[in-house]
């Protein structure tokens, strides 16, 4: 492993610039370019120091349990180098090169010494035969299942099970399959998601190009058997209140959620003031942030018996509801069923606003990114079922083959 750090250490290449929208390779020299770049560093000031690490002390017991497996710079450069061998790029880079659906042996041999070193964390924190879920510090790789046939089948299954046949409850099953997959066993599962995921390798260069604020990890986190594509919310605060929630998934019209937003509403709030901000608020994160944050929230389904389409509902307990994570609320804030800008007035002086769909959203499949689209209409339509897509199934296996003697020994 050392010697394939200090190799990747010095194999630098220069990037080109004709591919690229967003090069920094090129120099910027007008004032909007400046002004991009103050932002484009703040955004990723923000993401460096502000990360879980921050805040999830202070609330450990609203949220998930969670463990850390610190990365070294060497270990980020190894995922970085392991998507750009199967997807052909990393960020920012050249998008014309080879791509393949397996890994070099010594990639293999690499990854298989990190895989481990999560080994011992996956099985503790999923000694309950739940799983875990594992992610970088930063975001979730929950674009990667795109890249693997085994999303092909979680989904028939989806759709068989659901007797799916309009937009939204397709659109539905395709989210559900997905996060099934990413209720991982075995470190070959965690390591193959990161290595597959653009979200995980953008962040990846972020933090490579900031040494100075290293400070990168594996987070896995115990699974929650209440995990809900339709069931997690997001909440802006501002100065400590909450001034807006909204379902979390946009594109999804859930009839459970729609019947009870009122109530949901109310209990998450209920919820905010009496266990998540009596935690905060004397924090050094709520001082970094100025009380200005968004609040993630997962509920679990066996709650909604509780809520009813009124404001009466009854209090819902850490059993029913899940701190998922915070984060900075600012302009690059993912921002559900709210616009940052046509709704910036309101979700910063109040009064509070809830949004859900109340309907579903016609062709909604249009507004998803192409390969996804493609897969959810091409379901089930031909003897093979998808279009052509890049799959690396086979780096999953050979990860699961190397480290599967480790499994076996259970060290």
């Amino acid at each position: 492993m050392q010697v394939l750090a200090q190799q990747l250490r010095s194999e630098v290449t220069l990037r080109k610039a004709s591919h690229l929208c967003n090069d920094r390779s090129l120099p910027r020299v007008g004032p909007e370019h400046l002004e991009e770049e103050l932002d484009q560093e703040k955004h990723e000031m923000h993401y460096l120091q502000l990360g879980m690490e921050k805040w999830l002390p202070h609330v450990s017991e609203l949220s998930f349990e969670t463990a850390a497996v610190p990365l070294s710079m060497a270990d980020g450069r190894l995922l970085r180098q392991c998507y750009a061998h199967l997807h052909g790029r990393t960020y920012y880079d050249d998008s014309s090169l080879p791509t393949s659906s397996s890994l070099p042996p010594e990639l293999v041999s690499a990854l298989s010494d990190l895989g481990q070193r999560l080994y011992p964390t996956m099985k503790a924190l999923g000694a309950d035969g739940l799983g875990v879920f594992g992610k970088l510090s930063g975001r979730s790789a929950k674009d990667a299942p795109l890249h693997t046939a085994r999303l092909d089948a979680a989904l028939l299954a989806q759709l068989s099970e659901h007797r799916a046949e309009d937009d939204n409850t397709r659109l539905l099953c395709l989210f559900e399959a997905s996060l099934a997959l990413m209720r991982l066993t075995e470190p070959a599962a965690l390591l193959w998601m990161l290595i597959n995921s653009q979200r995980v390798d953008e962040d990846l260069d972020v933090a490579l190009r900031h040494p100075e604020e290293w400070d990168q990890a594996i987070i896995i986190r115990r699974w929650w058997d209440g995990v809900a594509t339709d069931l997690e919310f997001r909440m802006f605060v501002v100065d400590g209140e909450p001034t807006g929630l909204t379902q979390y998934n946009q594109l999804v019209y859930s009839p459970r959620v729609a019947s009870r937003g009122a109530a949901i509403a109310a209990a998450l709030c209920e919820y905010y003031k009496t266990q998540v901000y009596p935690k905060l608020v004397s924090t050094q994160f709520y001082a970094a942030v100025g009380g200005r944050f968004t609040c993630d929230l997962a509920l679990h389904p066996s709650a909604l018996d509780k809520l009813t389409s009124s404001q009466g509902n009854a209090p819902l307990s850490n059993e029913d509801i899940k701190l998922v994570e915070l984060n900075c609320f600012y302009e690059a804030t993912g921002m559900g069923l709210f616009d940052y800008h046509a709704d910036s007035k309101q979700l910063t002086n109040g009064p509070f606003e809830w949004k859900v769909r109340k309907e579903p959203v016609p062709h909604v499949a249009v507004k998803l990114e192409n390969e996804w689209r493609d897969l959810l209409r091409e379901a089930g339509s031909s003897p093979t079922g998808f279009p052509t897509r890049q799959l690396t199934d086979d780096a999953w296996q050979q990860l699961s083959a190397a480290l599967h003697p480790i499994e076996e020994n259970g060290t």
